[in-house]
């Protein structure tokens, strides 16, 4: 994804560094943004969270912390949550999949569940170790929505469609 970016703006390799850093990460927020806001209506609750996913690690960390208050400056690599391909990438497919299964859930729209099944599989091909974790949270959602239980199965059969051709290339 990264270097398509760069290859649509004819960029070097650190100007694709720079442009992915700055496209992804705002694309993260607002997914985090989004995924928050379905829960949360109260927007400066919803603003203090994304913001803490981002600025939590660095900021709450012991040695973040100490650098803060003593006054010499945080880390050089400033936000670490905005390195490419992990976690920046997988985190975006993790959020709009979460936004997505859960508007799913709620509203009872099958391209709501599609685009949530896709982004389930695709998540595969980003991170390998990102869709365990999807599973567990879309099990925990729909725990939170017991009627549509019955939609779930058919979501992960679209996702292992999906995994196949990496299964047979490995």
């Amino acid at each position: 994804l990264a270097a398509y970016l760069g290859k649509l703006f004819f960029l070097d390799l650190n100007n694709t560094v720079l442009l992915t850093r700055i496209f992804f990460s705002f694309s993260l927020f607002l997914a985090i943004y989004s995924f928050v806001h379905l829960f949360f209506k109260e927007k400066l609750m919803v603003l203090a969270a994304s913001t803490m996913v981002f600025f939590g690690n660095t900021l709450l960390s012991r040695y973040g912390l100490l650098k803060l208050l003593s006054g010499d400056g945080l880390r050089t690599e400033f936000l670490n949550f905005s390195r490419i391909p992990h976690p920046l990438i997988s985190s975006l497919f993790f959020f709009v999949f979460l936004s997505l299964f859960w508007l799913f859930l709620k509203r009872k729209k099958w391209y709501f569940g599609g685009l949530s099944g896709l982004f389930l599989g695709l998540s595969f091909y980003v991170y390998l170790y990102t869709w365990p974790f999807l599973y567990v949270f879309s099990g925990i959602l729909n725990s939170l929505q017991r009627e549509v239980i019955k939609y779930f199965p058919p979501l992960l059969e679209l996702k292992k469609c999906l995994i196949i051709p990496s299964c047979i290339r490995r």
